[in-house]
């Protein structure tokens, strides 16, 4: 039978997520320059202590070490699968490992709940696996999860590359794994350590909320950051958050989809409603959790909420209207999203501001919020349209202003900066590419998804 969400997880399953005694990598590869070869790198550098299992069905050896065809050929049944197959191999691959015994399957691979019907379709085959079987499931979407105490580095970001990052009392949860990344090295340069850090992706069985109650009772966790594209398990989330102010630890958040603009980078990265932001920015409150308003705030708001009383949240009754808002506007948004297609929603955005055109002169027209922009300027990024001056909001300082070459849309530079270094507008926090999509290879990530708008400095 699987497991219940509970705010106390079993030992067992927070043992096999957070620090597995045995971890079997399916589709390792023994290309030292795929994404597939990195858990395994990572895991010999960091000195895991455990036994890991390669999976490769065409090879003897990976990496200097023994290749095993499948699963079902292991000697015992591992704690842990990474699944690094493609989309069309992850229904198999978590089938295998339910078969096997697996406790926990963490999939790397998009192409679930924000590809259309197909993906979920995906969605509901894992979900029926899940029920059948009690496997658990992180993700779709993830790149993994790592706890440096238990020197467990599973996860193919890039960024885990890098020797002797600093341990210490911050748990990271992020619905982006291309965050956990980027607060790695930003905490290393500001000598700010990590207990752990999970992408939780889809959350299509296990939830942000209850991966986090999993850590609650762990002495060498002193606080929490999140990293919010929606709230989709907000009484998982609520829960925890209650726990952790009675326990004294602090939780410090920043939601993506305060703008238009970052709400549908949201809903492309993982398939997530954003939600109207009043409504999660009260939810959020209401749970005593702080709220940050940049990306780089994150690591500068911790250390302060550590010296003062975490939310006062404790004995009071959940405010059930927010999550009716929530569902309502889910509810709301699915309609919208299946009457009109993603290339007809940004057709009609072009079409109507146009329409709003304003006969102010020529290279004057209307965004579509009816404010006159300037379009005339050049743009450097391979051609497309750049960077436009908006007249009626220049006094109130946004003037800089950027045209998404995905979809055409307006991007205010106050609301994306965060996802960049120094406040540059084109330049990728992962590997420095200016240009509208990210050169490195992560580009599946949200950073390299942010980059896909052009502007002159």
């Amino acid at each position: 039978m699987p497991q219940s969400r509970t705010l106390s997880p079993s030992p067992m399953l927070s043992r096999a997520l957070l620090a597995p005694r045995s971890i079997a990598i399916v589709g390792a590869s023994a290309d030292p320059s795929k994404v597939a070869a990195r858990p395994l790198q990572y895991l010999r550098q960091a000195g895991y202590a455990g036994t890991i299992y390669p999976i490769n069905a065409r090879r003897d050896t990976v990496l200097g070490e023994r290749a095993w065809p499948s699963l079902e050929a292991l000697p015992e049944a591992p704690d842990h699968a990474f699944i690094l197959a493609g989309a069309d191999g992850v229904v198999e691959a978590v089938q295998e490992c339910a078969a096997r015994g697996v406790k926990v399957a963490t999939i790397l691979a998009t192409g679930f709940a924000e590809a259309g019907h197909e993906g979920l379709q995906r969605v509901d085959a894992l979900k029926k696996i899940v029920a059948e079987t009690g496997i658990r499931i992180l993700g779709p979407s993830s790149i993994g999860v790592v706890n440096f105490h238990a020197k467990a580095l599973l996860t193919a970001n890039a960024a885990f590359a890098e020797s002797n990052l600093p341990s210490g009392g911050v748990f990271v949860a992020s619905h982006s794994g291309s965050m956990l990344g980027a607060l790695v090295s930003r905490g290393k340069a500001r000598s700010v350590g990590f207990a752990g850090l999970v992408s939780v992706g889809n959350e299509i069985d296990l939830t942000l909320g209850e991966i986090c109650a999993m850590t609650l009772d762990d002495p060498a966790v002193t606080g929490y950051m999140l990293f919010l594209e929606s709230l989709r398990h907000a009484d998982d989330l609520r829960r925890f958050a209650v726990a952790a102010a009675e326990r004294g630890k602090p939780v410090v958040a920043y939601k993506l989809g305060r703008s238009q603009q970052g709400a549908e980078l949201a809903l492309s990265h993982t398939g997530a409603l954003a939600g109207e932001d009043d409504i999660a920015g009260a939810f959020l409150s209401d749970c005593g959790i702080a709220r940050v308003e940049n990306f780089e705030a994150l690591l500068e708001t911790l250390p302060l909420l550590g010296r003062v009383p975490a939310g006062a949240v404790r004995g009071r009754v959940p405010e059930q209207r927010y999550l009716r808002a929530l569902a309502e506007r889910g509810r709301q948004r699915r309609t919208w999203r299946a009457g009109r297609s993603h290339h007809g929603r940004h057709a009609a955005r072009r079409d109507e501001g146009r329409a709003r055109c304003d006969a102010g002169g020529a290279g004057v027209r209307s965004d579509r919020r009816g404010h006159r922009i300037v379009g005339a300027l050049p743009s450097r990024t391979r051609g497309k349209a750049g960077h436009r001056k908006c007249i009626d909001e220049q006094a109130a300082g946004f003037v800089p202003r950027a045209r998404c070459t995905g979809c055409a849309g307006d991007v205010v530079a106050s609301e994306r900066s965060e996802f960049q270094n120094a406040g540059s507008l084109r330049r990728c926090d992962r590997c420095g590419v200016r240009t509208p999509r990210c050169g490195c290879t992560d580009q599946r990530f949200a950073f390299c998804q942010a980059q896909q708008i052009s502007a002159v400095e």
